[in-house]
């Protein structure tokens, strides 16, 4: 679970599989048991940061069949899995879809008082949103995300979620000099918070920002060598979408230098 916070997304895996083969000396060889699926439900988290939808929605829909096929109606892990795929329908742009399943999630699981899981899908729609063009919406999302990580505590969470306001008040702001600079400013702490914590995920997501706001500006050379730190990270440790989202923001450079 480290691992996947953190973004060692390749040992995450490993580890992960490891805890399913060991688990099944205790559930039995069957899968479908409630440690497994709660296992299961981690390993596919982690297929999708790595770009692996496929294989992540076909593991999710297995972890909702058995929850449904074992309990009387669907519980906490059927609907944090139906808000995993509302991720993956969410990457793959069918937002209707994944605006609904994000919905339903925090709903059920607000009910469950699982704050980290409602904070997660509420960024979620908030950047959902914020794609549409519905900004009053993605700001209330996105605080309704801040309020669930910090009454539960997750720092990590916070983190995220202040990095979606700060993309959603770039998208709201007049370009101003001051503006750019409150900006980088808070930026800042949001990497200073993901290198204190050894969060590669998190950092690649900050640089990749602070290289798009830079190349606004202009500033082509060092966006280009935040936007390489990024993808040295994002391909050490299996970060693929964050790679390819990267590696997209570089093409700027390549636009702006020509």
């Amino acid at each position: 679970m480290i691992c996947l916070v953190q973004g060692n997304l390749r040992d995450a895996a490993s580890l992960l599989r490891q805890a399913i083969y060991f688990n099944r000396r205790i559930e039995g060889a069957g899968d479908g048991g409630p440690q497994y699926n709660r296992l299961s439900l981690n390993l596919a988290i982690t297929q999708i940061e790595r770009g692996r939808l496929d294989s992540a929605f076909a593991r999710l829909q297995s972890i909702c069949e058995s929850e449904r096929r074992y309990g009387s109606r669907p519980g906490r892990i059927w609907h944090i899995a139906h808000g995993y795929l509302g991720l993956i329908q969410h990457l793959r742009g069918d937002l209707e879809d994944a605006e609904k399943r994000y919905t339903r999630a925090i709903k059920v699981l607000r009910v469950y008082d699982d704050p980290r899981a409602c904070s997660i899908f509420s960024k979620h729609l908030g950047d959902l949103q914020r794609m549409r063009g519905r900004k009053t919406d993605a700001k209330e999302h996105i605080a309704s995300a801040i309020g669930f990580a910090q009454a539960g505590g997750h720092e990590d969470l916070h983190k995220r979620a202040r990095l979606s306001q700060i993309l959603l008040d770039i998208a709201n702001r007049t370009t101003t000099d001051l503006s750019i600079h409150s900006t980088l400013a808070q930026l800042r702490l949001v990497e200073d918070y993901a290198e204190t914590m050894e969060m590669p995920s998190l950092l690649c997501d900050v640089l990749t920002v602070r290289a798009r706001l830079l190349l606004e500006q202009g500033e082509s050379t060092l966006a280009g060598a935040l936007l390489a730190r990024a993808m040295v990270m994002a391909k050490r440790n299996g970060m693929h979408l964050r790679l390819n989202s990267a590696m997209t923001t570089m093409q700027g450079c390549w636009l702006c230098a020509a």
